[in-house]
């Protein structure tokens, strides 16, 4: 079995040592400060906004829902009414006949 030997300059092995730890330090201070970014926890309740009026309880069948946010707003008395409709004819390419006709 054949050995290799690597042969290095003259203080290179400190220097490569040094830099090891230098980077170790640079993620270690990285890692800190994305731990110390976090927002703090809010103070809201449960529920996904804050004025929740509903109950959540372990139990579904125990809990009472909150839909106001999510009703659809009804128009004042005496709003117009507006609908809106719109037709296509099929359009071919030259030379081919439609199915129309």
């Amino acid at each position: 079995m054949n050995r290799v030997t690597l042969k290095l300059a003259p203080g290179l092995p400190t220097l490569l040592s040094r830099a090891v730890v230098v980077f170790g330090a640079l993620l270690c201070s990285l890692a800190m400060a994305q731990t110390a970014k976090k927002p703090a926890p809010s103070s809201q309740a449960v529920g996904p906004y804050k004025d929740f009026k509903g109950v959540i309880k372990l139990d579904i069948r125990d809990s009472k829902a909150d839909w106001g946010p999510f009703t659809p707003k009804k128009a004042p008395a005496g709003a117009p009414t507006f609908s809106s409709s719109s037709t296509t004819t099929p359009v071919s390419p030259p030379g081919r006949r439609s199915a129309a006709g």
